[in-house]
């Protein structure tokens, strides 16, 4: 899913855009990293969850089932989009002296993509 996703956006964002498939950013590998011109940078953390996956939901952390069916915890997208959005602004802040705005966003579409995105405007 991850390649089919980077090329989507590669074939369909103007070509001043940079996009970025797991960067590093100070110990944490974000899905993807999108900058452009107009908008900023967009952080994103995409996951694969169907409505069979997912068991509980709370503001901060997901209880989810893994591919063996056993329960698992895992920390809310956009809370892990939120985290590395504040990551990297913050290591930009230093580099360039520049603020930034921050806007969550939650997108849940029908076939069961989950992402977390995080825009720094």
């Amino acid at each position: 899913m991850s390649g089919y996703f980077f090329n989507t956006l590669k074939d369909h964002l103007p070509d001043d855009y940079i996009v970025y498939y797991e960067p590093e950013i100070g110990g944490r590998k974000p899905d993807y990293v999108v900058i452009g011109p107009d908008m900023g940078m967009l952080v994103l953390e995409i996951k694969d969850y169907t409505e069979s996956t997912l068991y509980e939901l709370y503001p901060n952390e997901w209880r989810i089932y893994n591919t063996k069916g056993e329960l698992n915890t895992v920390k809310n997208p956009l809370h892990q989009a939120r985290d590395n959005a504040f990551r990297i602004s913050d290591k930009l802040k230093k580099k360039i002296k520049t603020c930034c705005r921050q806007v969550p966003i939650m997108v849940i579409s029908n076939s069961a993509l989950v992402m977390g995105l995080y825009l720094l405007a």
